[in-house]
């Protein structure tokens, strides 16, 4: 259990999470905005009841933190923002509200809300486990400079009691989210990626791979079919054929970007989305040299001579914007047939200016 807990502390793949994370801290700054306006507003009617002398000056700290949750609303809005940081700038002034407002305005012995929200406020925030422990500690640092400074000397002790109360709690609380948490975003993105991935062959399947494709600005689309395919899985076995599927995608995967799309569309068909504006006569260069690259790849046994894998290809390219994806699909889909009816081992490639 210790070494699973220390896993979680050091949490190795963050990088690999970080979407997922601002995604997640997009949702947690807004909660702890509301969270943080919510209890200002209820110790606020509170100190009204109890008739407080500094009522005017709490309004005027209430209305300001209003003013500061909507502007940090506002940015919320914006997707390209990194919320992980957005939440720890907007965590302080969230934190020092109620210590201005009790130790500093009206003198309290005990900033109760000020420690409630060292424990909660936290909680809201998805990342690396010692970042979060250290704006608990910093702030509980905080909190015990301006009691010594400001606080009532003969209940230092009481004061000191609670804050390490508090500081501890929290500190718990969070470790135990984080953990919770940080699982739960590493399960989900491995059956996501599990769920959007080929078992076989480890490239994107069919509906994982469309997916991602956004057919915004130039691009092409090339479709990939394998020549007499049937004859491998019939002539030398299923093992033999998923053999050659495997090192298919490993032959794209090698001649293309990492940034392009690539998936095994169905059986022994492969497709590759891939940005930029290409050039005609780049494309039919990159074209024979994956037909001379698959032609590398063979099966064989006993007694017979080796059998070696050619693909029928189509391709489009579409230089001033790609169209729908459906439509990129079709077109590519029946330059493949063009190449597979004129001789396979070839290619056709429509260029859309």
């Amino acid at each position: 259990m210790w070494k699973e807990y220390q896993r979680y502390l050091k949490f190795k793949d963050y990088k690999n999470y970080l979407e997922t994370i601002k995604r997640i801290n997009n949702q947690g700054l807004k909660y702890m905005l509301l969270t943080n306006f919510a209890v200002s507003l209820v110790n606020l009617i509170f100190r009204s009841i109890m008739n407080d002398p500094g009522m005017m000056l709490l309004l005027g700290l209430v209305a300001v933190n209003f003013v500061f949750c909507l502007a940090a609303f506002a940015l919320c809005r914006n997707m390209h923002l990194d919320f992980t940081a957005l939440i720890y700038v907007f965590m302080i002034p969230c934190l020092l509200f109620p210590l201005i407002s009790e130790l500093i305005l009206h003198r309290q012995p005990e900033g109760m809300v000020f420690l409630f929200l060292l424990i909660i406020l936290p909680l809201f925030l998805l990342d690396l486990p010692k970042r979060v422990f250290s704006i608990i500690t910093i702030f509980a640092i905080l909190y015990l400079v301006f009691m010594i400074i400001m606080g009532d000397r003969s209940n230092f002790l009481l004061e000191l009691m609670h804050l390490l109360d508090a500081y501890f709690l929290s500190l718990l609380v969070n470790a135990y989210s984080l953990s919770t948490r940080i699982r739960n975003v590493e399960l989900g993105e491995h059956f996501e990626k599990k769920s959007e991935h080929d078992p076989l062959t480890g490239i994107y399947n069919r509906d994982g791979g469309v997916h991602y494709i956004t057919p915004k600005g130039p691009g092409a689309l090339i479709f990939i079919d394998l020549d007499n395919f049937k004859k491998v899985n019939d002539g030398y076995g299923h093992a033999k054929g998923d053999e050659v599927l495997k090192a298919v995608a490993k032959t794209l995967q090698r001649k293309f970007r990492d940034d392009d799309i690539i998936i095994r569309y169905g059986g022994d068909e492969f497709a590759v989305f891939t940005r930029g504006n290409w050039d005609q006569f780049l494309m039919e260069k990159r074209l024979n040299d994956l037909l001379y690259d698959l032609r590398k790849i063979s099966v064989s046994k006993e007694g017979t001579s080796p059998m070696y894998m050619t693909a029928s290809i189509g391709c489009l390219i579409a230089k001033s914007g790609c169209p729908d994806l459906d439509t990129m699909l079709r077109l590519a889909d029946q330059e493949m047939y063009e190449a597979k009816e004129h001789g396979k081992n070839s290619y056709r490639i429509l260029l859309q200016e």
